[in-house]
């Protein structure tokens, strides 16, 4: 599983390295559940990356970000522990 570290002042989700990881899914939502959100009709968005830093826009308004390792072949690891995004 991988881990899922927020640098506040670069807007910045840094990626802890999983072993044997092809890429990872960073998942991005407007509540903690993950669900679609009732008041504005958005559903959470994935973003697939090869990276271990993935830099997030401000104008998005995200509050909670998770992630997970994708091993290839339709295998992936549990997602991490929610993040809270703070933007200011």
């Amino acid at each position: 599983m991988g881990d899922i570290f927020y640098q506040h002042m670069t807007k910045q989700l840094l990626l802890k390295e999983a072993k044997f990881a092809k890429s990872y899914q960073v998942q991005l939502s407007w509540n903690k559940d993950f669900t679609k959100d009732s008041k504005t009709g958005f559903t959470p968005i994935t973003v697939k990356t090869d990276q271990t830093s993935v830099t997030i826009s401000s104008a998005l308004g995200y509050s909670y970000a998770r992630v997970r390792a994708d091993y290839g072949n339709g295998v992936y690891s549990k997602w991490s522990n929610v993040k809270t995004v703070e933007f200011k």
